[in-house]
C-alpha cells in the first residue's frame, strides 16, 4: 500500500558494496531508479550523505581529481566498518 524506501543514507552506503569506488553521480545515477524524482534525492544531497559518512569512518575518499567541467570528483569506497555495519543492518 504505501511504497516505503530504506533510507538514502543506508542505499548509498549499500551502492558501494560492490564497487571500488563511485562518486555522488554514479550513486545518485544508481539510485534513481529506485527513488525517481524524490526530493531528496540529488548529487548534492548524496554529495553531503558521503561527507557525513566519511566522518563517522563508514566511508573512505579514494581518489581526487578534477571533472571535465573542471569541479573536483570525489571517488568513496566502502570501509572495513562501514561493511560490518551494513552487513548487521541486512541481517
Amino acid at each position: 500500500m504505501f511504497g516505503f524506501k530504506p533510507p538514502l543514507k543506508f542505499m548509498i552506503v549499500k551502492s558501494l558494496l560492490d564497487s571500488k569506488g563511485k562518486n555522488a553521480k554514479e550513486i545518485h545515477d544508481h539510485l534513481k531508479h529506485d527513488y525517481g524524482a524524490e526530493k531528496q534525492l540529488s548529487i548534492e544531497s548524496v554529495e553531503n550523505h558521503l561527507q557525513t559518512l566519511k566522518t563517522v569512518g563508514v566511508v573512505k575518499v579514494v581518489s581526487v581529481n578534477r571533472g571535465e567541467d573542471e569541479e573536483l570528483v570525489i571517488q568513496y569506497s566502502i570501509t572495513k566498518n562501514g561493511r560490518a555495519l551494513i552487513s548487521k543492518s541486512l541481517l
